[in-house]
């Protein structure tokens, strides 16, 4: 039996198993304050990336939208484009066809006054090589009819 003082091998050996656990217990406790130290700062980490994201993801849409939105425009432009060239074409060949084109005339005999001259029927300034009967207008027609204006020669008439 155990005297006040003394401690019976019973206990003693309790006490030791308490103090091993207490042991335990402290390593334990510290080495999971370092393990809930690495989770806190990998739980700001998530957060901060999540905001990150969640910005990205923002501005992700915002340029889809915009890209949509330019994307029509683009498309009605081309439409616009196409348009106004075949507009252009077309004025550009009746233009062409409203033309005179004069055939043996000498160069540079109108003056500063080409239609003054012409109208006038004044060879004043013609050498002696030229002469009225020479002179013929070309009419330069465009599109007759649906042909090219490449593939048919153009009508000619004297004046």
């Amino acid at each position: 039996d155990a005297s006040p003082g003394r401690l019976s091998p019973g206990m003693a050996q309790n006490l030791d198993v308490i103090q091993i656990l207490d042991g335990i217990r402290s390593d334990f406790s510290t080495k999971l304050d370092v393990v809930l130290t690495a989770i806190q700062d990998v739980k700001r980490d998530v957060q901060d990336f999540s905001m990150r994201m969640d910005g990205a993801e923002k501005r992700i849409s915002s340029v889809e939208d915009t890209v949509n939105s330019e994307k029509g425009k683009t498309e009605a432009l081309i439409k616009q484009v196409a348009l106004l060239t075949n507009k252009l074409e077309d004025l550009e060949n009746r233009s062409r066809r409203s033309n005179l084109r004069l055939v043996n005339m000498p160069e540079k005999i109108e003056g500063n006054d080409a239609w003054l001259s012409w109208r006038s029927g004044s060879p004043k300034r013609w050498d002696q090589r030229h002469s009225r009967d020479n002179l013929s207008l070309k009419e330069l027609t465009g599109c007759l009819a649906g042909r090219n204006p490449i593939d048919h020669p153009h009508r000619e008439s004297s004046s």
